[in-house]
């Protein structure tokens, strides 16, 4: 969500932790997500060394991140690949589309200011 108030522009943040959780997401999914809200990307190579995980899983956890809405793929397949936040255009701030495990509750959102 986002609206003005007193030079702030107001958004709801939807990855936090709790919000994820609410989503069903696994403790690896969790933890991608997390990184890439630093890191601003992650290769299927740093998600297999930050979750201790084979190549096969990593993949599935990946793909299924793309599939409910919450990752991008950038790139087809190999070394150039990588995943960012699929930030979504619109003002609610909702998980576009919908998915085995649903979207997130608004009650669970958390708010973060961003001078403008």
């Amino acid at each position: 969500m986002r609206c003005v108030e007193r030079g702030l522009i107001k958004y709801k943040d939807i990855y936090t932790e709790e919000n994820l959780r609410k989503m069903e997401l696994n403790e690896r999914q969790i933890k991608a997500v997390m990184y890439v809200k630093e890191k601003g990307k992650i290769t299927n190579k740093e998600y297999q060394e930050i979750s201790i995980v084979t190549k096969k899983t990593a993949s599935r956890d990946l793909a299924e991140l793309v599939s409910i809405g919450l990752f991008k793929k950038q790139g087809t397949t190999g070394k150039g690949t990588f995943y960012v936040l699929d930030r979504h255009k619109g003002d609610r701030g909702d998980i576009k589309g919908t998915s085995k495990r649903g979207a997130i509750p608004n009650e669970a959102k958390s708010t973060n200011y961003k001078q403008f």
